[in-house]
């Protein structure tokens, strides 16, 4: 009777075991969550005049595969272009180089703001892609930054804007 009832709680036992490995997903092989906010805001413009070019300093990336940046103009004085891009560094010729980057972005001080995005991650689509957003198919560096260029269009106006970033595993 004694081994009976020993039986019947193992089995108990394994059935509840069972029942919560299925009852929540298992997170990533490596332990990291599947996406990661860097901060708030990664880049801050406010009030900057044409022909100002904003990075980030740069950032190591210790085990991700990718990252997804979302761009936002809040204000502007006037009618200009603001074109962002993530950038690699080569330490072997202590270079920059772009891994990808946006069209140039219209800003207009009457249009509503709207959100642009830019990706870059190993199998990513880059066609078929909504207005605003852009994508390469590319694994992010060990080292990269994000940077912004504003442009004048008419009249010197000047933006403000937010760019923040998350990881992708």
């Amino acid at each position: 009777m004694r081994l009976f009832k020993s039986a019947i709680l193992a089995a108990a036992l394994g059935a509840i075991a069972l029942a919560s490995a299925y009852a929540a997903p298992n997170p990533p092989a490596n332990g990291y969550p599947v996406n990661v906010d860097l901060t708030n805001a990664i880049i801050t413009n406010t009030a900057r005049a044409p022909a100002t070019v904003t990075g980030t300093p740069a950032t190591a990336n210790t085990n991700w595969r990718g990252v997804v940046c979302a761009f936002k103009v809040t204000a502007s004085s006037g009618s200009s272009t603001e074109t962002w891009s993530i950038e690699g560094f080569d330490a072997a010729t202590a270079s920059w180089y772009t891994v990808a980057t946006t069209a140039a972005i219209s800003v207009n001080p009457y249009a509503a703001a709207s959100v642009n995005t830019l990706s870059v991650y190993p199998g990513v689509a880059t066609s078929s892609l909504s207005s605003g957003n852009a994508a390469q198919s590319a694994v992010l560096p060990r080292v990269w930054r994000l940077k912004d260029v504003i442009a004048n269009v008419s009249g010197g106006p000047t933006v403000t804007s937010k760019g923040g970033c998350n990881y992708i595993n």
